[in-house]
């Protein structure tokens, strides 16, 4: 989460050990005023605002358990404190998984990623993780639980409850307990690869994939420092702009049959530099791809692709401003173009079939908050979308209104909302903006 406040306020850390204890842990805190800060863990922190004033912070890592799997409904019914990394464990050894790109999920929480809306590479095929929600159980900000959805794939249970609170952040209600969606297992996957020479040739490229017959899993375009020696890539050449990658699931005979379908159409478009990642090359590019959105790590590893100087301080490492902007696919080549003559040495990655784009701005010689408000934003805006600052180094202060191109604090309807779900305005505080001073 960007540091928006100089000091952090204390958090007493509570651990509860069922929905029936998370319900009254909230309705303590409710009747005493005391703000609630549901954690995970711990690895999405730095989305939205910092917390805005002391209080508890409710750890949900004693709620893994696995309530229901009924595997031939394609179903399972989880606690919201369950690692992603255990819920596709358990799913493998039925060759099923949760088809989400989900960022260290060996720390990352069911609950927390739903919270959190966070949706990668695999979107474009399988829908967002709001779409994968089948039901839940959570806990308002009066302590009272309440249930929305139903544990089958095809229901009318009235208003998608579901898809309000995935990406609230726990501003409106705890997720205690989730049923999802999952999906079998593809036999084989692939990245077909291509270095571009131009950005006219990465309009047309994207408009094949996007309008043929073929179903690509994932259509992303990298360009900057990150990719432009990455080993899995290897070296773009003098005069390429860019890498155009497209990720293929499913039986090794429709995965063949794309790639070859793919080189063929890359060939008459005079693609000179194509590639094929089969494979166990290929599971490490979901791998970065899914990692980039990710803040440089202090263990020096390059969990999202930027290159991490060795020998410097954590503090010294972490100077990127980094954004994500949410728009109109046909609107997300203009943008990059727009990002890269900005700052040439920014790394970006596109998520092209459903207009999402992350750009890491290295804070070296730009000051954060006046090319974000005078150049960054408005460049978004300006292609009909909307952005937010996912990380920042910690000397950036961001007052209340300045993490988002459209605060959700400032949307009377939301207002409206966070009023009926947490009247007393204890749930996080601050992050999505309500609360902060």
């Amino acid at each position: 989460m960007p540091e928006n406040t100089s000091v952090v306020p204390e958090l007493q850390r509570m651990k509860p050990t069922s929905l029936e204890e998370l319900a009254e842990l909230v309705h303590r805190a409710a009747s005493s005023g005391v703000a609630v800060y549901p954690i995970g863990g711990g690895t999405a922190l730095r989305y939205g605002g910092r917390p805005s004033r002391p209080g508890w912070g409710l750890s949900l890592q004693e709620l893994r358990r696995v309530v229901d799997y009924p595997e031939r409904d394609l179903t399972i019914t989880v606690q919201a404190g369950l690692t992603v990394a255990e819920l596709q464990g358990l799913l493998a050894q039925h060759r099923q998984r949760w088809p989400v790109d989900v960022p260290q999920p060996h720390q990352a929480t069911v609950g927390g990623v739903v919270a959190c809306n966070l949706n990668g590479p695999r979107r474009y095929a399988y829908g967002g993780v709001s779409e994968s929600v089948l039901a839940l159980q959570g806990v308002d900000g009066q302590g009272m639980v309440f249930s929305a959805g139903a544990r089958v794939v095809k229901n009318a249970a009235g208003y998608n409850l579901c898809r309000l609170l995935a990406g609230s952040l726990g501003t409106l209600a705890v997720i205690g307990q989730v049923t999802l969606r999952v999906q079998p297992t593809p036999e084989s996957t692939a990245f077909v690869v291509a270095g571009l020479k131009d950005w006219e040739q990465a309009e047309v490229l994207l408009g094949q994939l996007m309008q043929g017959r073929l179903l690509p899993v994932a259509i992303q375009l990298a360009a900057g420092p990150a990719w432009a020696e990455d080993p899995l890539l290897g070296a773009i050449r003098p005069g390429q702009k860019a890498w155009l990658l497209v990720g293929l699931e499913g039986s090794a005979k429709e995965v063949a049959w794309q790639i070859q379908q793919i080189q063929s159409a890359w060939r008459e478009q005079g693609v000179g530099d194509c590639q094929v990642l089969s494979e166990l090359v290929a599971q490490a590019m979901w791998r970065r791809l899914v990692e980039f959105a990710v803040w440089p790590p202090a263990d020096g590893e390059l969990a999202n692709g930027l290159p991490v100087p060795r020998g410097e301080s954590t503090a010294t490492r972490e100077r990127f401003l980094v954004v994500q902007a949410s728009l109109l696919p046909s609107q997300l080549v203009p943008l990059m173009i727009r990002w890269l003559k900005l700052e040439p040495a920014v790394s970006v990655l596109g998520h092209a079939g459903h207009g999402s784009l992350v750009g890491y701005f290295p804070l070296g010689r730009i000051q954060a908050k006046r090319w974000l408000q005078e150049l960054i934003f408005p460049s978004v805006v300006a292609q009909g979308g909307h952005a937010q600052v996912l990380a920042a180094p910690a000397e950036v202060v961001f007052s209340r209104w300045e993490l988002w191109t459209h605060p959700p604090a400032e949307n009377p309807l939301m207002q409206a909302i966070k009023a009926r779900f947490d009247p007393q305005g204890i749930l996080n505080p601050g992050r999505l903006g309500f609360g902060m001073e």
